[in-house]
């Protein structure tokens, strides 16, 4: 008899001192961000990417009311950026430039930033 009683206490508790990520208000925020990723060069592919990584991996999170929601999307902003960073091709430099020696042509090897 108790065990009902007891349990909705806790889910009034948990209702009120959580809030879950809902796709309806993080779409036009993840919207405005696809597009401020376009318009600074981000190509439309990989800024879509991110966004949808972080769309998944946000909605329905819950976060306590209280909680610092900007470490959690910084958090998986920062990941999400690794992994569209990150490649599983390995790249054989020297072998590159060994075949490229063969030919004849130069190896051109452009470092940005």
């Amino acid at each position: 008899m108790f065990e009902k009683l007891k349990s909705g206490f806790k889910g009034l508790v948990t209702k009120v001192t959580t809030a879950e990520l809902k796709a309806e208000n993080i779409n036009p925020i993840l919207s405005d961000f696809k597009m401020s990723l376009a318009e600074n060069d981000v190509a439309f592919p990989v800024a879509d990417r991110i966004c949808d990584e972080l769309e998944k991996r946000l909605v329905g999170v819950q976060v306590k009311r209280l909680e610092d929601r900007k470490k959690l999307i910084e958090e998986n902003l920062r990941q999400v950026l690794l992994e569209v960073m990150l490649t599983k091709n390995k790249v054989e430099f020297l072998k590159k430039i060994e075949e490229k020696r063969d030919t004849g042509e130069p190896f051109v090897l452009l470092f940005v930033g």
